[in-house]
C-alpha cells in the first residue's frame, strides 16, 4: 500500500518547512522503527536533521520527532494523480519534494548506528533489533566483521 507522508516543521519561526512523498507503507513503518530505537537509545539528546546549505531541524525526543508528521493512505487512483503531475520520473519511485526532505532519509539513523557499532557500543540486542528492520544492516555488519 502506497501512502502520502506529510513533515511540516517550522524553522527558528522564520520560515516553514515543509516536505512531501509517497512512499510504501514499510518504508514509512521502517523510517519511524529507526527513530524509536535512536531516541530510545539516547534519550534526552537532540537529534539534528539538516536541510538546504546550512540549516537544521532539531527534534528533542521520538515524540517531537513524530508529531511533525502526518501519513494518509493513498488508493491507487490517488498515486496517478502523483505520477501525473511528476512524469518525469519513473511509475515505480515518487522521488521526495519539499525544504525538509531529508527527513525522509534512512541515512540521519543509519550514519549513528553504524558509528556506535564500529565503536562496539551496540548491544547484540539493539543489532538484532536493526537487522530485522533493515536488511542492509546484516549485510553491513557482516562486512565489518570480516
Amino acid at each position: 500500500m502506497k501512502q502520502l507522508i506529510k513533515f511540516e516543521d517550522n524553522w527558528a519561526d522564520e520560515f516553514n518547512v515543509e516536505a512531501f512523498a509517497v512512499k510504501d507503507y514499510q518504508e514509512i513503518e521502517k523510517l519511524f522503527a529507526l527513530a524509536k530505537i535512536y531516541f530510545d537509545l539516547f534519550p534526552g539528546q537532540e537529534l539534528e536533521i539538516g536541510f538546504g546549505t546550512n540549516e537544521e531541524l532539531t527534534f528533542r525526543d521520538y515524540d517531537d520527532y513524530r508529531s511533525r508528521f502526518t501519513v494518509t493512505d493513498l488508493i491507487e487512483s490517488e498515486v496517478e494523480v502523483f505520477r501525473e503531475h511528476f512524469p518525469q520520473y519513473l511509475p515505480e519511485y515518487l522521488p521526495v519534494f519539499g525544504t525538509g526532505s531529508g527527513v525522509f532519509e534512512f541515512d540521519v539513523f543509519c550514519d549513528h548506528f553504524f558509528n556506535l557499532y564500529n565503536e562496539g557500543n551496540l548491544s547484540d540486542d539493539i543489532i538484532d533489533k536493526l537487522k530485522q528492520i533493515e536488511p542492509e544492516f546484516e549485510t553491513w555488519f557482516n562486512m565489518t566483521n570480516t
